[in-house]
């Protein structure tokens, strides 16, 4: 082992609380905890198969009409939970960064596909002749670069002044941006030069910030704080047990900077060997194999990006990569440091596996799903968020369905949505499913301008998403004309939003038994979290939260996934019947979802159950 690379001057190495390393499934994870769920074997019944048996003692208290649901009693979660640097001089540092007008004005526009395009053959082009590929848009991360580090050796980022090592390390960087901005941005240097410098936060911020922090051992702050402690299997730090497992405080930042990193160290140790390939497919495998790739932009940034934004420049394979200047910044509901910040952004890169859907039909591989094409996600974008007609009352665009573009462009595969969209009931409820998700269960890592779409509004965008869906399948996910368009919101306007009011209002009056019947017929996470199985929907074992006295995660109390799990139980005959017997009163109608089993049922009528 190479004993120069950890241990800084005078920074002891914190063991970690637990062995073993996180294997590549966990990688793609983003840090979100997935349970997985295989059906059993004993259950045999069709209702089962979508809902498993898990009787609970003593819940009656889950009936009552007038328990509160999803309310957040106190500050959420990650509130104040990691300082933050200077507030005078952070003020100074964003007026002095400069915006790179790719994010809200290039890449959002009319021309994105045909400049994306043009980078791309140049790409090619230089690379086929042996050159390095440069790509100017960089360049105001370059110069931002050089802006954040001299705020810091102005002492104006940290708490406490840096290690001799960290000085020379943060002044390297700077050296090397300006032989970048020389050089007119060479695109590979410039990805690994940033990553070299979100690596050199990292371990200032653990040393100075987070590690103190994170000592104070407190559940939230281990449940939400969310920072880089697993590295090269090479790397054993005096005083830890498991190779690997150290905080980023021990590494040397002066090694830090001896590694390869894409050729600005030619003859360097490669980084993704030596320093990455314990931790993290997101890292190693962005480094390794995808900044390779020529139809995949990976683009550092200072730039501040909000969901809209992602939704309008989502459609191309062009990566943003967040370069925190914060201590930890906020996401899917976790604080992250500067590093493992950039993971995250690179997490998603990897989970999307963008490429040339053209190309891999040509080489013979299988079809690829819808959404796998640019051209294809831009034409979606555009007719859900951009060609909303008029007597929709839509606001332009709907917050509700700029959350769920998000979802589709953003934090999912293509390849998912494929198998669930081919027919209409079962794309109803995915996406109502993912809007539900990131509405309560993950609330923390959005605005609250997203936090506030109601119940009723997320049933009737998810609807209308797949309404919407269903006729540009008609067309063959080509262009839907104007005609077409308006012919779908007429229908959805005069028979959809009736026929969803009407099962909105019968789950308004049924909720508290709705809730307590689901409660008995789902399957039991733990003790505090009660399960819906849609497996029989979805094809696949997915699971949603139907109930959770207290959320750990989003902080909600008496977290309430009811109209999720009553809209899945539409497709069911055999559930709809326990609703009937359960309420009193009879199902609406639910022949719009196109249900094979459906046969006319008369409308509800408006009875109390004896037991609600």
């Amino acid at each position: 082992m190479n004993t120069n690379s950890v241990v800084p001057e005078s920074v002891s190495c914190p063991c970690p609380q637990g062995a073993g390393l996180p294997d590549r499934s966990q990688g793609r994870c983003q840090g979100r905890v997935v349970t997985r769920c295989t059906p059993d074997p004993v259950v045999k019944s069709p209702e089962r198969q979508s809902f498993y048996l898990s009787p609970a003692a003593d819940d009656a208290w889950i009936a009552d009409p007038h328990l509160p649901t999803n309310y957040l009693p106190g500050r959420p979660p990650v509130e104040g939970l990691v300082p933050e640097p200077p507030p005078r001089w952070q003020e100074k540092l964003q007026q002095d960064l400069k915006p790179n007008d790719w994010w809200k004005q290039d890449g959002q526009s009319s021309r994105s596909v045909n400049i994306y395009e043009g980078w791309v053959l140049e790409r090619k082009r230089a690379e086929a002749n042996g050159e390095e590929f440069k790509f100017p848009p960089l360049k105001p991360t370059l110069e931002n670069m050089q802006t954040f580090v001299a705020h810091i050796l102005a002492g104006r980022q940290f708490p406490a002044p840096l290690t001799g090592k960290e000085t020379r390390a943060i002044e390297w960087v700077q050296t090397k941006a300006q032989e970048l901005l020389d050089a007119d941005a060479p695109y590979k240097r410039t990805v690994h030069l940033a990553i070299a410098l979100m690596t050199l936060c990292e371990i200032v911020t653990d040393r100075q910030v987070l590690e103190p922090v994170c000592q104070q051992a407190s559940n939230v702050v281990h449940s939400h704080v969310s920072r880089l402690d697993r590295w090269s299997r090479r790397l054993e730090p005096d005083g830890c047990f498991v190779a690997g497992c150290f905080s980023a405080a021990a590494l040397d930042p002066e090694w830090v900077t001896r590694l390869h990193w894409g050729g600005n160290n030619p003859g360097g140790d490669d980084e993704k060997v030596e320093l990455f390939c314990g931790y993290s497919d997101a890292l190693y495998e962005a480094l390794n194999d995808y900044v390779h790739v020529p139809e995949i932009l990976i683009f550092p940034s200072f730039d501040a990006l909000n969901l809209e934004d992602f939704c309008r420049f989502g459609h191309l394979p062009v990566y943003p990569v967040g370069m925190s200047t914060a201590y930890a910044l906020n996401a899917d509901g976790f604080m992250m440091s500067p590093l493992r910040f950039a993971a995250h952004d690179l997490g998603h890169m990897c989970v999307l596996e963008a490429g040339d859907a053209t190309q891999d039909q040509a080489e013979g591989h299988r079809p690829c799903p819808v959404l796998a094409s640019y051209e294809r996600r831009l034409a979606w974008r555009r007719l859900l968020l951009d060609r909303a007609p008029a007597c929709l009352g839509l606001s332009q665009p709907d917050t509700a369905d700029i959350l769920l573009m998000f979802q589709l462009l953003h934090e999912f595969a293509p390849e998912h949505y494929e198998s669930c969209t081919k027919d209409f009931c079962s794309g109803f409820v995915l996406f109502l499913r993912k809007l539900t998700r990131v509405r309560k269960d993950e609330r923390g890592g959005y605005d609250a301008v997203y936090q506030a779409v109601t119940d009723s509004r997320a049933v009737t965008a998810a609807f209308w998403a797949m309404r919407l869906w269903t006729c540009w399948q008609a067309a063959d996910y080509g262009q839907v004309t104007e005609e077409q368009l308006q012919s779908c919101a007429s229908q959805f306007v005069r028979e959809d939003a009736p026929w969803l009011q009407k099962h909105l209002d019968f789950l308004k009056r049924h909720r508290a038994a709705l809730r307590h019947l689901f409660y008995e017929i789902c399957r039991l996470v733990d003790s505090t979290r009660v399960g819906v199985s849609l497996n029989q929907i979805f094809g696949a074992a997915v699971e949603a939260t139907l109930f959770s006295p207290q959320d750990e995660h989003s902080g909600l109390h008496n977290l309430d996934n009811t109209e999720l799990a009553y809209f899945a139980a539409l497709a069911s005959p055999e559930l709809r019947q326990k609703i009937a017997d359960r309420t009193g009163a009879a199902v609406p109608d639910v022949t719009l979802l196109g249900l094979e089993d459906v046969r006319h049922e008369p409308e509800a009528m408006d009875v109390m159950p004896a037991d609600a």
